[in-house]
């Protein structure tokens, strides 16, 4: 997430098309890699019963973000500059990472905290046989 801030920083002070194009393109593929662990972890973690309720919030966040991002660009930049509206744009990984650094990072940590909400069984591809 470091990385993809950077990125967002420097995007709008680059001079040619090519280097834009150069770094817009590093900042996706960077960025895309924090989409695996959102849904591997539940999908390993979660028993059958709650996995699409699970996939359907991680999503619902997905959807929101692609709403609410262009549109609070779009004000900042019309009340400030390109180059303000990437830095409250990088901003967005800070909450993130806050968040990132609470949440279980291997499905048994997963299934360990939420031993007490859900019959979790101990190998979730049991319930799938």
């Amino acid at each position: 997430m470091a990385v993809t801030v950077v990125l967002l920083v420097l995007l709008p002070h680059v001079g040619s098309i090519p280097v834009f194009a150069t770094i817009a393109a590093l900042l996706a593929a960077v960025a895309s890699l924090a989409y695996m662990p959102a849904f591997a972890v539940p999908l390993r973690a979660l028993p059958p019963a709650v996995i699409g309720a699970a996939m359907a919030v991680i999503i619902f966040g997905g959807q929101l973000a692609g709403v609410v991002t262009p549109l609070l660009f779009g004000i900042v930049t019309d009340h400030f500059s390109y180059a303000t509206a990437f830095v409250v744009l990088a901003a967005g990984p800070l909450p993130a990472a806050a968040v990132a650094a609470c949440v279980p990072q291997s499905a048994d940590a997963f299934r360990a905290r939420l031993s007490g909400r859900f019959a979790v069984t101990s190998d979730p591809k049991e319930s799938l046989a």
